[in-house]
């Protein structure tokens, strides 16, 4: 007894032929042998010809029947894994309509933003769990404003997968699976999303039938079976997006677990067990194979499109002609870790999920003409695909699905050793390698949907763990610092915001030890180490910041203040004859030191003017009086004043018990003279003042510098007393000293 399982993915098409008894894949073949071609008629367009896949198909089967010698009347159940988010039209009569508009296409981007816009964030994310964004609905979007004429003649829309199984069965159905990674299904109503399909104006009869992802989806008709060498009848008793497939070839069906692949794009997809989404819409969310109305299973999807067709292009255009991808990723070790300071950003493949749907494209940072070869490109290449990674997996982490442990197929850019201990060693997961692929999935699911496995854990009961790879994450962060480099400023200042308004800013201590603020931020590295011998401190610099850190709200402009607040302290040190440290003027230094660190990370002026001027009067002390209350808030600011207490109260906490309590009792007392000052509206700016330029001038005085000193003077008149804001009281104090001066 045996089982069919196929995988229609963009590069080919495999077929796999799977003893039901022992679990093993006794065949497999795929065509074509050379990646398939993307027609790209405009930039971002990706489009393929469904009549190409079926062809491949027919020659997979043939390979398959040929090499097993079995009899087709001993395959008892079919199932197919198929690329996501594509669109198949056809007509009345099944034939296809246009080209399949394909996974990596962008062309949809804007008419999905649109949708996003227009109905709503709320709307879209709490019902489709995703913006609509450039999936198979705004395909359809598309194709119904620029070519109306194929979209009249339009009888059925449907995924890669769906296609698949009408030609195999003459029936045209899909699955719950499938129309929420088209985005056409609502998870709070649990039905067609209608409030969308009216949004585009599409009529539901577009839509096929639904059927479940385990049960008959149809049977071979006798067209097909002539076609291909199989038995009419053969039940279709599965299907399922490749990533869902992935997962479940991998036997990961339960929160917690995660998979991951890395063919012609790189995936890393979870399951959770709550409906959850990203407010960005930057990783996916899709019913996952074995999701139901009772038991809620979600797949949550990273997908990066420029992974290993980066590595292809490599191969393609960079590595010496006529080399394997093993030969390849042999050259690859050659090279030192992090590349010898070249870096290769991925994304040169559409429209980018993880970065919002933009196209950046790929970029090569750091070449140098006289340092770097292949093996230098081929490696950067990899490790770039790496960090995309990373960077997504740190999205997943931030909805509640960490990354601990990844299972995956000893394929694609996992049969690379320098992918995969990257990969782990960045990532600090631990790697297990198992001997699948997604048409062997696909097989053991038809077992599945045909009721000779019981469930999951008996399908996969026989599946083989290859290899773990457990991550040395510390040595290979380490190795690979220098390469930040080439890091744009803009990137480590997102970084660095993020970092420091965690819930942990104190780990800039872990980047610092791995390597990482010596090359984007080395003015940290100068606070480390540098003792403060006063009784008025207890840490060191370095750890005196990391504690103000922490008594801080997670507040941009207070969590850099207090990043930089002391670091002037380092240059400025000096310690007199009895060992005491002093450090006069390190406010001013720590200030410039601030102005220099965030322009070069290109922060936006106002944010520089913010947090220079709570830097400069970090350590501005007064006795609380309410003169010298309204003379702070008139220097630092009416709108910055409440920042600049919580500055000094961070401080203050972070400091030695000496005296602790009298300075926190003083920050209170000038809290609430700041309070009673804004409440009375006492003057404490120029444009309070009772008198303007304009009066002063009709009393006499002329324009220029003496009238700005004299409004400059009655505002220091006023802050000593409030009560001397009156129009009478401030001429009369103007026409006594004109007076004076006479």
């Amino acid at each position: 007894m045996y089982l069919l399982g196929y995988d229609i993915g963009s590069s080919s098409v495999k077929a796999s032929l799977v003893n039901a008894e022992t679990g093993k894949c006794i065949a497999s073949a795929f065509f074509p042998k050379t990646e398939a071609a993307i027609i790209a008629v405009h930039s971002g367009w990706a489009e393929q010809d469904p009549e190409n896949w079926w062809e491949n198909l027919k020659l997979s089967t043939q390979a398959i029947l040929a090499e097993s010698g079995i009899d087709a009347a001993d395959i008892k159940a079919i199932g197919i894994s198929y690329q996501m988010h594509g669109l198949v039209c056809v007509d009345k009569n099944q034939k296809v309509l246009r080209p399949a508009i394909i996974w990596c296409d962008s062309r949809a981007v804007p008419y999905g933003q649109k949708a996003f816009e227009t109905l709503g964030e709320e709307l879209c994310l709490s019902h489709l769990l995703n913006s609509p964004g450039n999936f198979t609905a705004s395909k359809l979007a598309w194709i119904k404003e620029n070519e109306p004429a194929v979209y009249e003649q339009i009888y059925k829309i449907m995924l890669p997968g769906d296609y698949i199984a009408m030609k195999l069965s003459g029936d045209i159905c899909t699955t719950v699976e499938g129309l929420s990674e088209g985005i056409f299904w609502d998870f709070k109503n649990n039905r067609l999303a209608d409030f969308l399909m009216k949004y585009y104006g599409f009529d539901e009869s577009l839509i096929a039938d639904v059927k479940p992802t385990f049960a008959e989806q149809g049977r071979v008709s006798a067209a097909a079976a002539n076609e291909l060498g199989l038995k009419e009848g053969t039940p279709i008793t599965y299907r399922a997006g490749d990533q869902p497939n992935n997962a479940l070839s991998l036997n990961v069906f339960n929160p917690g677990e995660i998979a991951s692949t890395a063919g012609t794009s790189g995936v890393v997809y979870g399951v959770n067990g709550e409906v959850n989404y990203d407010p960005q819409s930057r990783v996916n969310t899709f019913a996952h194979v074995n999701h139901s109305v009772s038991q809620i299973r979600l797949g949550v999807l990273l997908c990066i499109n420029g992974t290993g067709i980066l590595n292809s292009w490599v191969k393609r255009n960079v590595a010496p002609e006529g080399i394997s991808y093993n030969d390849m990723n042999v050259l690859a070790a050659t090279a030192p870790i992090g590349s010898a300071g070249l870096s290769i950003l991925p994304f040169g493949n559409g429209a980018e999920r993880m970065l919002c749907n933009k196209e950046i494209g790929c970029s090569i940072r750091g070449l140098d003409f006289n340092a770097h070869g292949k093996q230098h490109i081929i490696r950067a290449a990899q490790e770039g695909i790496v960090f995309s990674f990373k960077y997504g997996i740190d999205i997943m982490g931030q909805m509640g699905i960490p990354v601990q442990k990844i299972h995956a197929g000893q394929a694609n850019m996992f049969l690379s050793p320098v992918f995969r201990t990257t990969l782990a060693g960045v990532t600090g997961a631990t790697i297990e390698l198992y001997d699948t692929d997604g048409s062997v999935g696909a097989a053991k699911g038809a077992g599945i949907g045909a009721g000779i496995y019981k469930d999951n854990n008996e399908a996969f009961a026989t599946l083989d763990k290859l290899e773990v790879i457990e991550p040395d994450t510390a040595k290979a962060v380490k190795e690979l610092a220098p390469n930040l480099k080439n890091i744009s400023a803009e990137r480590i200042q997102t970084e660095l915001v993020k970092l420091l308004t965690s819930p942990h800013p104190e780990r800039i201590q872990d980047a610092c030890e791995l390597g990482i603020t010596k090359v984007v931020l080395p003015e940290w590295d100068a606070m480390v180490g540098v003792k403060q011998n006063t009784i008025h401190h207890k840490y060191d610099v370095a750890e005196h910041t990391l504690h103000t850190l922490k008594h801080v709200k997670r507040d941009k402009y207070l969590r850099l203040t207090m990043l930089f607040h002391d670091m002037g302290k380092p240059a400025m040190k000096t310690t007199d004859e009895k060992g005491n440290d002093h450090f006069k003027g390190h406010a001013l230094e720590s200030e410039k030191i601030a102005r220099t660190v965030l322009k070069r990370l290109k922060f936006d002026n106002e944010t520089i003017r913010i947090v220079t001027k709570l830097v400069c009067y970090h350590d501005y002390r007064m006795e609380a009086t309410p003169a010298n209350v309204r003379r702070a808030m008139n220097r630092i600011g009416v709108e910055l004043f409440p920042y600049y207490l919580a500055v000094r109260l961070a401080d203050a906490k972070s400091q030695s018990t000496y005296m602790r309590r009298e300075k926190i009792e003083n920050i209170v007392e000038i809290r609430n003279l700041y309070k009673q000052i804004l409440m009375e509206n006492q003057c404490v700016t120029l444009r309070q003042l009772a008198v303007s330029g304009r009066e002063l001038m009709e009393l006499g005085m002329k324009p220029g510098r003496e009238l700005g000193a004299m409004l400059s003077e009655l505002l220091e008149y006023v802050l000593d007393d409030p009560e001397r804001n009156t129009k009478e009281n401030l001429c009369k104090y103007v026409k006594e000293k004109m007076e004076k001066e006479k």
